[in-house]
Order: structure tokens, then sequence, then C-alpha cells
């Protein structure tokens, strides 16, 4: 294959079959490690079971968060919107569910999400802002992507 003559000076043009393919060019990146919390602590630092430790609109969480609605739940978590006081940017805190704090195998998971999404870049991947703890419960804090999943 030959290629096209260039301007003397200007770098030298690749051929298609030496161009990145298209899927090479979505992969997520990693970040270096970042430090994490310790672990997430035993059931025991946990809110007392039958206490209701759920969230509602104008809660702030550490201070930095304040809950605006509730967006979703599932099997694990519960995600509010929320605003991020001082940077006055909206967010998504997932918040593990109260039913489920003192399941052994879905504290560690729960931080795995956070540190897996804490390593990743991708356009097509929310971003980990934040994590923390309130009332007891473990908390993520992503971006906010508005629109229908």
């Amino acid at each position: 294959m030959s290629s096209l003559p260039t301007a003397p000076g200007a770098p030298a043009s690749r051929s298609v079959a030496e161009q990145p393919h298209a899927d090479e060019a979505r992969k997520p990146t990693t970040s270096p490690r970042l430090p994490f919390p310790p672990s997430i602590p035993p059931e025991s630092a946990y809110a007392n079971p039958g206490v209701d430790t759920s969230l509602r609109i104008g809660d702030l969480l550490e201070g930095r968060y304040q809950v605006e609605a509730p967006l979703g739940e599932g099997g694990v978590g519960i995600v509010y919107r929320a605003l991020q006081l001082k940077l006055h940017r909206r967010v998504a805190v997932k918040l593990l569910q109260q039913e489920v704090i003192g399941e052994e195998e879905l504290r560690p998971r729960f931080q795995q999400e956070a540190l897996t999404l804490a390593a990743l870049s991708h356009p097509h991947i929310v971003t980990l802002q934040d994590y923390g703890l309130v009332r007891g419960r473990p908390f993520l804090v992503m971006e906010l992507l508005e629109g229908r999943t």
C-alpha cells in the first residue's frame, strides 16, 4: 500500500492497517490506585437493626451533600440525587440498603464496587467522586447522569 506524499517536515501518515482499531480506542483506562478508606467496619459498627436510618429530602451527608430526591432502588442499594454543597453540583449517592448491612459478603462487594469505579476512566462509565459513612451505612458519591436507563 502506498502512502500519499507529504510536505517537507510534515509527519508521515499511517496506513489504515497501522491505525488503532475503533474498539481499542474505547477501552476503559485505569488510573493509578488511590488510597481507599480502611475496609468497611464490622456489623457492630452499623446502626441498630430496626432503627430507621433511611435518608430524607434535605438530609446532609458528612456536611457536604444535601439529599434532594430518591432516584431508584435495587437489591443492594438506594440511589439518591444530592447537591454537592461546595461546588453546587448535582451528584448521585448510592447508599447500602439497611436490610443487607448485616450480610457478610455484601460489605466487601460494596467496597469492591467503589475500588473498581475509582480505577476506571471511560466516557460510558460513571465516575466515582467520593465515599463515606452516614448513620452507620456506607455510601458512594458518583457523577449524576440524567435520563433513562
